[in-house]
């Protein structure tokens, strides 16, 4: 019976996963994680194309538009709303909701069993905060213009965890030589 679980090494054969050996992780960054979560979290085209309809459907509205007072959406925000969704989507499940907001923003909110992310983007800014249940919680904020895709790879590990028991993949390979001999 196999008892240990190991990260893959192309050097391993199909007879030295039953040795018994520590497992070694190394540190890795979010620049190098990227790949992994656009293959398994990729919005398809459809989600991408409604979320940039909902965005710049919100342009539309006029002054007062809640009767309170509020702001119409500007161009330059829809913009950059429109950029910021194209970078975070990549990594990101579609939000819970896409709205305006009276002082001329929008925000993209995600609400999960494991807490909720709010991004609020606005003519020359951003803000975002994730409130995570039994974690700490993340505020950033910066130019509107240079919103990041990490923020999507944040909210996807943060808020939609891997259920248990899809985390890793182990993939045993064997090493098999062949020689010729000459007659």
């Amino acid at each position: 019976m196999i008892t240990k679980i190991r990260a893959h090494n192309p050097s391993m054969t199909l007879s030295s996963i039953f040795e018994p050996t520590a497992m070694q992780y190394e540190a890795i960054s979010a620049v190098q994680i990227l790949p992994q979560y656009s293959q398994s979290i990729r919005l398809g085209t459809f989600e991408l194309e409604e979320a940039k309809r909902q965005i710049t459907e919100l342009t539309t509205l006029i002054d007062n538009w809640d009767g309170y007072g509020a702001i119409r959406i500007q161009e330059h925000t829809k913009n950059n709303a429109l950029a910021a969704t194209g970078q975070i989507l990549q990594f990101s499940p579609f939000p819970t909701e896409i709205a305006p907001n009276s002082n001329g923003t929008i925000s993209l909110d995600w609400e999960t069993e494991f807490g909720a992310a709010h991004l609020e983007i606005g003519l020359t800014r951003y803000s975002f905060y994730m409130d995570r249940k039994g974690g700490a919680s993340i505020f950033c904020d910066g130019s509107a213009e240079e919103i990041v895709p990490q923020l999507g790879i944040l909210i996807s590990s943060g808020l939609f965890p891997p259920s248990p028991g899809t985390a890793a993949l182990t993939t045993v390979t064997e090493n098999v030589q062949s020689t010729s001999r000459g007659s």
